[in-house]
């Protein structure tokens, strides 16, 4: 599927997205997820295929004012619900590809791809990308909720 084929998928699902989650039930395993993985409060953290913005809100629950997200998808409609749910400062948005990110060198501590590696058409040319925008030491999260093998099923 090419880009702008998944782009218009998400922006003709993105005003369902929500209604297919437990919300809160999401909201609390991202925050135990994000327990797990460490984040820090003073982190800027990259939200790879933010999506409705789920995982932005968890994120900005744990960071502290310090603490900033950039939140970024492929779909214009995705971003657009995701900023009606928050209008916090420390999120920078942006409609992109995970391949040519809008960022400057090193200028992320972690990327999270939640719920959206299968759906990156080049995963080598997404982790390179990845790896130019985190700084030195920096984490790249590839997380589902899923298992293994859910996730393969649902994406064959």
């Amino acid at each position: 599927m090419s880009d702008d084929a998944k782009a218009a998928y998400f922006d003709g699902i993105a005003g369902k997205w929500d209604g297919w989650e437990d919300l809160p039930s999401l909201a609390a395993k991202l925050g135990a997820g994000l327990d797990e993985l460490g984040v820090g409060p003073n982190e800027t953290v990259l939200d790879v295929g933010c999506g409705t913005g789920n995982l932005t809100l968890a994120l900005l629950a744990r960071l502290s004012s310090a603490g900033r997200v950039v939140a970024v998808d492929i779909a214009p409609r995705m971003i657009e619900e995701a900023r009606r749910k928050t209008r916090d400062p420390r999120v920078e948005w942006h409609v992109a590809d995970v391949r040519r990110l809008p960022l400057p060198s090193a200028a992320c501590d972690r990327a999270i791809c939640f719920s959206v590696w299968p759906h990156i058409g080049d995963p080598g040319a997404a982790a390179e990308e990845l790896g130019r925008v985190l700084r030195p030491g920096g984490y790249l999260h590839i997380w589902h909720l899923s298992s293994r093998q859910k996730i393969t099923e649902v994406h064959a």
